[in-house]
């Protein structure tokens, strides 16, 4: 079986997906003021957006702060190539205040040079 693109499923809505994803999505949307294409788009199947849920409430259980977070997810979407993920991280690493130079490294596949932490959380340089 081939994989389909992320432009060929989809996008539900909480009105449109399927049981076991409603809720979800209604939560998100509440959550956000609006539902992101992605959580959509993983409701056409509801084990996967249950386990993307369950693993992004996992990672907030960590010892991280909200910065280190960001700045995870922020190098995850780059380390993918994620041309939908990149984006919505850049936005929300600056939502938390994540340092600009910080973010420009990430996306830029240089050193982190102001934090040593942050450096090594990145996997970049």
């Amino acid at each position: 079986m081939a994989c389909q693109k992320m432009e060929n499923y989809k996008i539900h809505t909480p009105e449109t997906a399927p049981e076991g994803a409603k809720e979800i999505l209604s939560s998100v949307q509440k959550q956000n003021g609006f539902l992101p294409n992605l959580y959509g788009i993983m409701a056409n199947s509801p084990a996967v957006i249950k386990a993307y849920q369950q693993l992004g409430k996992l990672f907030g259980q960590t010892t991280f702060s909200r910065v280190e977070q960001n700045l995870v997810w922020l190098t995850v979407s780059k380390t993918n190539n994620c041309h939908y993920c990149l984006p919505i991280h850049t936005m929300t690493a600056k939502m938390s205040k994540v340092p600009d130079d910080v973010i420009d490294a990430i996306r830029n596949n240089t050193p982190i040079k102001s934090d040593p932490k942050l450096e090594a959380l990145s996997l970049c340089g």
